[in-house]
C-alpha cells in the first residue's frame, strides 16, 4: 500500500498540469428508423435499367453520352441498394456479350482470306487486319474502363463477394476470349498475320511496326490464349525457318561468317522479345534458334573450325565458337577437335629431322605452346577441360619424339644460358624467359636423357667460361630440382661446387706465391679441379707437347696441391683445356681462344716457321686423328694457311675483332654423345626397374606376369615398354630374386 501511495505522489509531482478550457458536454443523438420502409418511385427500376442500358450502348458505339458518369453511378448504386444487383449484372453481361460477338463476327466476315495453320502467307492486308485487331482491342479496353467506372459500386458490393462471378474488367476479357475462340478463323488469322510480319522482319523484306505487334500480342497474353493460339505455331515456324537457313548457310558461308550470323540471329530474337514478344517466350525461342543454327551443326563446325581459326589465331572467332557451343552443350566435340589439332600440328613440329630445322624446333614448340596458352586463356575462358586437352596433346606428340625433344631442349637451354644479355636481366625477366622451356620440359618423359645432355652442356659452359650468369644457372638447377627431385641435380650441383672449390684453390695458390711459399710459375694457369664421377666422362684424345713454360707451371701447381691434399692424384685433361694465344700481325695484335691441341700447333708456327704434316705431328705430339681434326679447324678459321706441301701461319689474316674464338671440328661427335647418353640412361633405368620389381614382389609376394608389368609401368617415372620390363624380370629370375610358380608359369613368387 505504501508503494502505491508513493507512486501516486510521484505521478502527481511530475505530471504537468493541464490548462483549463471551456468544457462542452457530449450530446447524444438518437436516430429512429422509419416506421415504413422507403420505396423508390413507381417505374424507377425499369427506367434506371433502361437508362443504364442506353448509356452502355452509347459507350459501345463510341457516341457522346448525354448523361454524366456521376448520375449513372448513382443509378447503379440505387439499383444495388434495392436488390437489383443480379439483374443488373446479367443485363450488362448479355449486352456486352452481344456487342463483342458482333465485333468478332465483323472481323470474321470481312474478306481477309483464309490460311492453313502454320502457313506463312505474305498478304498485303495482314498489316491492315492487325491494325483493325489493335483498334478492336484498344476500343474494348477503353470501353470497359468506362463501364467499370460506372458500375464500380456493383463490382464492389455484388461481384466481389461472389467468388464465382468475374469482375467487370474480367467479364470483358472473358467475353472477348470466348468470342475469339468460337470464331477460330479470326484467331488463326491473327496468328498467321503476326507470323507473316515476323517472317518478313527476319527476311528484311520490310519494316515492322513493333508497337502494333506488341499491342496485339499483349491482347492475346491478357486473354490467356497467347500460348495456345500463337506461341506453339510461332516456335514451330521459328524451328522450320532457322533449320532451312542453317542447312543453306552452313555450306555456303565460311565458318567465322556463319558463327557471326548465328550470333546476330540470337541477338535479333532477343531484341524481338524485348520489342513485342512476351517475356515467357524468350527461353524456348532462344533454345529453338540455338538448336537449329548451332547444335545441329556442332560436329560439322568443330574440326574444320578449330583447324582454321587456331592456325590463323582468330581469337575472337574462337571465343565466339566457344560461347555458342557452350550454350548447346557442344564443348565436348570442340575440345576433341582442339586436342586433335594439337596432336597433328605438334607432330609436324617435332617430326622434322633436318639439321636446319632442328635448331628451330624448340623455339617453334615454345611459340606453339605460348600461342595455345593464350587461346585457352582468352578464347576458352581458362576452361579446365581445354587446359587438360592442351596437356594431353603435348604429352602425345612430345612422347612420340621423346629422346629427340629432350636433347634439343637441353641444347636450346644451353644456347639461352650463353647469351650475354642475361647478365643484366632481372629475376622476373629471367623467370619469363625460362618458364616456357620448363613448361615443355614437364611433358618430356625421358628426363634422364635430358639430364645427360644438360649436364654435358653445363660442363662445357663452366669449363670454357661460356655461362654468362652463375645466378641464373643456379635458378635453372632450382627449377629442375623442384620438378624432378634433389637426386636429379645432385651431380650438377657437385659440378658447381668443384668450380667454386677450384676458384678458392687457385686463390690459395696465388696467395702462396705472393707469400713466397711457392715458386713463381712462368705462366698464369687457370686451374679447374674436377671430381671424378661428378662430371661427364670425356673421351681421352691423347696428349700433346706443350711449351716448357706451361709444363713448369703445371709441376709447380702439382707440388703445391699434393702437399696440401695427400692421397690425391691430378690427371691433366687436355681435351677439356683451353688457352689464349697471342699473335702479332701487320694490322695489329690478335688473341685466339683455342683448345690445348690448337695452341700446341699454333706455337709450332711461332717465328714464321713453315712445317710439313709430319713435322707438325712431331712438334705437337698429337695423335694422327686428333691432329687431322685440329688442323682442319685452323684451316677453316683461316689462321693457318697451306703453302705447297707445308703449312704456316696466315700472314694476311684479317678480322674486325680483337679476340677470336676458334671453333673445333668434331665429326659425328653429337651422334656418339647421343648414343653414350642413351646407353647410360638405359643402364640407370635397368637399375630402377630391377629395384621396382623387387620392391613390388616383396610387398605382394606373388603376382602374375601381366599384373607385375602393370605395377612397374605405374611406378616408374619414365616411359618403358613391356619388353624392357620383361628383360629385367628374366635377369632377376637368373639372379634368384624371384621365381616362377611351380603350378602356374605365368605367376612369379618372391624369394626371401
Amino acid at each position: 500500500v505504501e508503494d502505491r501511495m508513493q507512486a501516486k505522489d510521484l505521478q502527481k509531482k511530475y505530471t504537468p498540469k493541464r490548462r483549463r478550457t471551456n468544457f462542452v458536454p457530449r450530446r447524444k443523438i438518437l436516430i429512429n428508423p422509419f416506421k415504413v420502409k422507403p420505396r423508390p418511385p413507381a417505374g424507377f427500376e425499369a427506367k434506371s435499367l433502361m437508362t443504364l442500358q442506353n448509356a452502355v450502348a452509347v459507350i459501345l458505339r463510341k457516341d457522346e453520352m448525354s448523361f454524366s458518369r456521376e448520375e449513372l453511378y448513382r443509378l447503379v448504386e440505387s439499383l444495388c441498394i434495392h436488390k437489383k444487383s443480379q439483374e443488373l449484372y446479367q443485363k450488362l453481361n448479355y449486352q456486352c456479350k452481344t456487342h463483342i460477338q458482333n465485333i468478332i463476327r465483323i472481323l470474321s466476315d470481312r474478306k481477309w482470306g483464309k490460311a492453313e495453320v502454320g502457313s506463312m502467307p505474305e498478304r498485303k492486308d495482314d498489316g491492315k487486319f492487325l491494325y483493325n485487331v489493335q483498334k478492336v482491342w484498344q476500343d474494348h479496353s477503353k470501353q470497359f474502363s468506362t463501364i467499370r467506372s460506372i458500375f464500380l459500386y456493383l463490382d464492389r458490393t455484388y461481384v466481389l463477394p461472389h467468388l464465382r462471378l468475374t469482375s467487370i474488367r474480367g467479364m470483358g476479357l472473358s467475353l472477348l476470349r470466348d468470342s475469339l475462340q468460337n470464331e477460330a478463323s479470326v484467331l488463326r488469322h491473327i496468328s498467321d498475320a503476326i507470323l507473316a510480319v515476323i517472317r518478313k522482319d527476319r527476311l528484311n523484306a520490310g519494316s515492322t511496326d513493333a508497337s502494333l505487334l506488341r499491342t496485339v500480342l499483349g491482347m492475346l497474353s491478357e486473354l490467356k490464349i497467347y500460348s495456345s493460339s500463337f506461341e506453339a505455331s510461332f516456335l514451330a515456324e521459328t524451328i522450320a525457318f532457322y533449320k532451312a537457313e542453317g542447312e543453306r548457310l552452313v555450306s555456303s558461308l565460311k565458318i567465322p561468317e556463319y558463327l557471326i550470323h548465328a550470333e546476330r540471329r540470337l541477338g535479333e530474337e532477343r531484341k524481338r522479345v524485348q520489342d513485342y514478344l512476351v517475356e515467357a517466350t524468350k527461353r524456348p525461342l532462344i533454345e529453338a534458334v540455338e538448336q537449329t543454327l548451332i547444335a545441329t551443326h556442332v560436329k560439322h563446325l568443330s574440326k574444320p573450325g578449330v583447324e582454321s581459326l587456331v592456325a590463323a589465331n582468330r581469337k575472337e572467332d574462337l571465343q565466339r565458337m566457344y560461347v555458342l557451343f557452350q550454350r548447346v552443350d557442344g564443348l565436348v566435340p570442340l575440345r576433341r577437335a582442339f586436342l586433335e589439332y594439337i596432336k597433328h600440328a605438334g607432330a609436324k613440329i617435332v617430326e622434322s629431322k633436318n639439321a636446319s630445322t632442328e635448331e628451330k624446333m624448340i623455339p617453334n614448340l615454345l611459340a606453339f605452346k605460348g600461342h595455345l596458352d593464350k587461346l585457352v586463356l582468352e578464347s576458352f575462358a581458362s576452361d579446365d577441360e581445354f587446359s587438360y586437352a592442351l596437356k594431353q596433346g603435348f604429352e602425345h606428340f612430345v612422347g612420340a619424339a621423346d629422346y629427340h625433344v629432350a636433347e634439343l631442349l637441353a641444347r636450346y637451354l644451353d644456347g639461352l644460358l650463353c647469351r650475354h644479355h642475361l647478365r643484366s636481366v632481372s629475376d622476373q625477366e629471367a623467370e619469363a624467359l625460362f618458364s616456357p622451356a620448363m613448361a615443355v620440359f614437364s611433358y618430356v618423359q625421358s628426363k634422364d636423357i635430358f639430364r645427360g645432355h644438360y649436364q654435358l652442356d653445363l660442363g662445357n659452359r663452366l669449363l670454357r667460361n661460356r655461362s654468362t650468369s652463375r645466378k641464373i644457372e643456379s635458378m635453372m638447377l632450382g627449377k629442375l630440382r623442384s620438378v624432378c627431385g634433389a637426386e636429379f641435380t645432385k651431380a650438377m650441383e657437385a659440378m658447381f661446387r668443384d668450380i667454386s672449390n677450384s676458384e678458392e684453390e687457385s686463390e690459395t695458390f696465388r696467395k702462396a706465391i705472393r707469400d713466397g711459399k711457392v715458386g713463381t710459375p712462368p705462366v698464369d694457369l687457370g686451374i679447374r679441379i674436377l671430381t671424378d664421377g661428378s662430371w661427364p666422362e670425356a673421351k681421352y684424345e691423347g696428349g700433346c707437347n706443350l711449351p716448357k713454360e706451361i709444363t713448369d707451371s703445371q709441376l709447380c701447381f702439382e707440388k703445391f696441391y699434393t702437399k696440401a691434399h695427400t692421397n690425391r692424384k691430378l690427371v691433366w685433361q687436355y681435351e677439356r683445356s683451353s688457352a689464349i694465344v697471342l699473335a702479332q700481325y701487320a694490322t695489329g695484335r690478335k688473341e685466339f681462344e683455342v683448345s690445348a691441341f690448337q695452341a700446341s700447333i699454333l706455337l709450332a708456327f711461332s717465328g714464321g716457321n713453315r712445317l710439313t704434316a709430319a713435322e707438325i705431328a712431331k712438334a705437337s705430339g698429337i695423335e694422327a686423328k686428333q691432329l687431322e681434326r685440329t688442323m682442319l679447324s685452323l684451316l677453316n678459321a683461316r689462321i693457318v694457311k697451306k703453302y705447297g706441301d707445308k703449312y704456316g701461319a696466315n700472314d694476311d689474316y684479317r678480322s674486325k675483332f680483337f679476340r677470336i674464338k676458334v671453333a673445333r671440328v668434331i665429326p659425328k661427335a653429337k651422334a656418339k654423345e647421343r648414343q653414350k647418353i642413351q646407353k647410360q640412361a638405359f643402364a640407370d633405368r635397368s637399375v630402377v626397374i630391377d629395384a621396382m620389381v623387387v620392391r613390388i614382389m616383396k610387398m605382394r609376394k606373388s603376382l602374375s606376369h601381366s599384373e607385375l608389368i602393370g605395377e612397374v609401368v605405374k611406378s616408374v617415372k619414365f616411359a618403358c615398354t613391356a619388353k624392357d620390363i620383361q628383360t629385367r624380370i628374366k635377369n632377376l629370375l637368373n639372379r634368384d630374386f624371384i621365381e616362377v610358380d611351380g603350378n602356374n608359369p605365368q605367376v612369379y613368387n618372391y624369394r626371401a
